[in-house]
């Protein structure tokens, strides 16, 4: 579309009654256009018996009346894509659907416009799909970055990365009890309640009663940013996903949160959803104001167009599924992500207090069990998720935007060059568009390797799909592989021979030469199939040496002809795609140090051996390491005063922790020799080996005896409070065999 072309826009909204559309029907019969005109809304009034389900099944008058204003003023419907019936009762019983939005052109619109269309979007809240007709220029591809820029304005608008100063203090002031009643007022009223049995209804209904207990409990909760943890106990109800559910992964957890919670984390959600529009990447539009989810469908889906074709510029689009993605949400990441963005500390304090303190009770055929503490993750019924969740993602946006200036072979998609789009955010994944290029796609896999680490979120194999267009089969084959995906053969029906992955060595198109091809006398379209007889090996009679050693390493495997050719993960063992398979091909291989059994061993207590691992690492937060960071910290050991304090010395030198260590060394019969901190793991790493009892209690001795002077170390700094030697020796007796 040029940019001088013009044309005529109507906007409509038909009335509910017969009567008063009669005069949108003269108005749209006495202003024929000779110039492209086109004609949009809802007309409350559907054209022929088929574009109704449910109701009346005759010709009335009111489409009689339409139909003869459609002939007269010369409109008709615009070629389409979607949803026929565009308004529906949403009623179980008696479901009623008809088609009463449209988008009418007349002729000289199609002349001007041919390759136009329109889109009808699912319904949201309303009853109603929405259209967007503005996409129908999306079609001219040149137009694309047009279509972002004028009615997203995101490109010409740099958008800040933080907040500034006046939306901080906006979020953290005071909460005052009009602005509870309020939030209070505005929940919906029969939600599922949470443990306290009592819905938003109930505290409506008797406000007069119970609105000042509720405002004293949630002023509370603002003014000292601590939770009571009857307050935020959660049931989690599982809701099926399909008719029949058989399997875990066949239910949805929904948290049902107390009312009370609700109001706090509405009015929470209520002060970041202004700022949300700042910070947040334009390629997200769910859940931030002035935006919407479907201007993102629409650009996915005309960024996908004639894929099928494989004709074009070489594109790749990767459609990434986050696995459990409210679910696996780190919480260390997300405070992380706050204070990076600059949100005031008090209502950082106020998320981690809902983030960190739920207890969940799960609600199983109608009972209650178990009672247990969340440790990550964010809960689906919480209102302050969805927004959490965008924020999460906008970390992601960041990575792969620093990626790509960081890297000078990446090439953008060639529909997305001109706006530099690499991706588009939607509620629980995203999509990521590229040249179809190694380099390129590299890019975006090193993104996502990255983010999960960070975040927790992991994308889920099994349901995430890599699209690809005018690219060749050697290439196509080597953008699979760099995804960890091997063919495994069954009757070798749906494998190639020479481009797939399936054979030891890779793929055998790009170990040999074109004279191995050749002499081989396998075409290059040839499937694995062509050297399978029924379970076993068929290769040709007369071979050349190269394909002499392709077949030595196939003894390793048979073929199976009763099974079709499927895909398997590499990194994993079984080939099933697992989140711990992925975790451990991204980790650097390296050999096991001497200290591993006496930190992890079956019957260890897991915080514990995870402080003595940071305590021999020396990656605990000592006052030495902290004086590097800053000049004016205090360095003096604050278990003895009386020397500079680092991990070696508090751990093993000091003369609180030599007390500590001399009972207890004398108690595990190794005598206290004052050995240096170094020393001694090395010494107990070689002499405590072995799963006996005795050697069991020693390492168990070991990690109670730092875990305990960790925590009193913490504890003299954090909450002012001191414990003897002889006290602190007593719970690391106790604490390890009483749990």
């Amino acid at each position: 579309m040029d940019t001088n072309d013009q044309f005529l826009i109507s906007f409509v909204y038909g009335s509910n009654e017969d009567r008063s559309r009669r005069a949108l029907w003269e108005s749209l019969c006495s202003n024929q256009q000779g110039s492209p005109w086109i004609v949009l809304g809802d007309f409350n009034v559907y054209r022929r018996v088929d574009e109704s389900i449910g109701g009346c099944s005759r010709i009335t008058v009111a489409m009689e009346d339409f139909a003869e204003c459609l002939q007269a003023s010369e409109l008709d419907n615009l070629r389409f894509s979607g949803f026929l019936h565009t308004w529906i009762n949403k009623r179980s019983n008696g479901c009623i659907s008809k088609k009463l939005d449209r988008v009418l052109v007349n002729n000289e619109w199609l002349v001007k416009f041919e390759n136009s269309e329109a889109s009808f979007l699912p319904p949201s809240i309303s009853d109603d799909c929405p259209a967007r007709v503005a996409r129908i220029f999306l079609v001219a591809l040149c137009h694309l970055d047009m279509v972002f820029l004028t009615l997203r304005n995101i490109i010409d608008n740099v958008i800040s990365n933080v907040i500034s100063n006046d939306q901080a203090d906006s979020m953290d002031r005071h909460v005052t009890n009009d602005e509870i009643k309020e939030v209070c007022f505005s929940l919906h009223p029969n939600k599922a309640p949470g443990l306290d049995g009592f819905n938003a209804h109930f505290i409506k209904k008797t406000w007069d009663i119970v609105g000042e207990d509720v405002i004293n409990a949630i002023q509370k909760f603002f003014r000292y940013g601590h939770l009571l943890k009857e307050l935020n106990a959660t049931i989690l109800a599982l809701v099926p996903k399909v008719p029949n559910p058989s399997k875990m992964k066949d239910f949805r957890p929904i948290s049902c949160c107390n009312t009370l919670y609700k109001i706090i984390a509405k009015i929470i959600a209520n002060r970041i959803k202004p700022c949300l529009p700042h910070i947040i990447s334009p390629s997200q539009s769910a859940f931030v104001a002035g935006r919407s989810i479907g201007d993102n469908i629409l650009l996915a889906q005309e960024l996908m167009r004639n894929y099928h074709k494989d004709i074009g510029s070489a594109r790749l689009t990767l459609k990434v599924d986050l696995m459990k993605a409210f679910d696996m949400v780190d919480w260390g990441f997300l405070l992380e992500t706050f204070t990076a963005f600059h949100f005031a500390p008090k209502i950082i304090t106020w998320i981690k207090a809902c983030l960190t303190t739920p207890k969940f009770s799960i609600s199983f055929n109608g009972e209650l069990a178990g009672f247990f503490s969340g440790k990550m993750g964010l809960w689906q019924g919480d209102l302050m998720s969805p927004y959490l969740f965008v924020i999460a993602m906008k970390v992601l946006s960041k990575i792969l935007t620093k990626r790509i200036a960081d890297s000078p072979s990446f090439k953008f998609h060639w529909k997305c060059d001109k706006i530099k789009l690499s991706h588009l955010c939607f509620a629980d994944g995203l999509i990521m568009l590229c040249h179809g290029s190694p380099s390129s796609v590299l890019v975006l896999k090193a993104t996502l390797d990255e983010f999960s680490l960070i975040s927790g979120l992991l994308a889920n194999q099994a349901k995430s799909n890599i699209f690809t267009s005018g690219l060749s089969s050697t290439t196509n084959q080597q953008l699979i592989n760099l995804f960890g995906y091997m063919h495994f053969i069954g009757n070798g029906s749906s494998t190639s021979f020479w481009f797939n992955n399936w054979h030891p060595d890779g793929p055998l198109i790009s170990k040999w030469s074109p004279c191995v091809v050749y002499d081989s006398c396998l075409p290059l379209n040839a499937t694995v199939n062509a050297i399978v007889l029924g379970d076993s090996w068929s290769w040709p009679t007369a071979m050349s040496i190269d394909l002499v050693k392709i077949r030595s390493r196939m003894h390793s495997y048979n073929p199976n002809s009763n099974i079709e050719d499927s895909i398997q993960w590499l990194p994993s063992s079984n080939g099933i795609y697992s989140a711990s398979s992925t975790l451990a091909s991204l980790r650097a291989p390296h050999p096991l140090v001497p200290w591993f059994k006496l930190v992890w061993f079956p019957q260890n207590i897991l915080r514990m051996s995870f402080i003595l691992w940071m305590a021999v690492r020396g990656r605990l937060s000592t006052r030495d390491r902290i004086h590097k960071y800053d000049p004016r910290a205090v360095t003096t050991c604050v278990l003895c005063n009386s020397h500079l304090e680092s991990y070696a010395y508090q751990f093993f030198e000091c003369l609180f922790s030599t007390a500590i260590w001399t009972q207890l060394l004398n108690y595990c019969g190794t005598p206290w020799n004052g050995l240096y901190w170094n020393a001694f793991i090395a010494w107990a790493s070689t002499h405590w080996r072995g799963n006996t009892p005795i050697i069991v209690a020693k390492k168990l001795c070991l990690g109670a005896a730092v875990y305990h002077i960790w925590r009193e170390h913490n504890c003299r700094i954090f909450d002012g409070t001191q414990r003897t030697s002889s006290v602190v020796v007593r719970s690391v007796f106790l604490l390890p065999f009483l749990l």
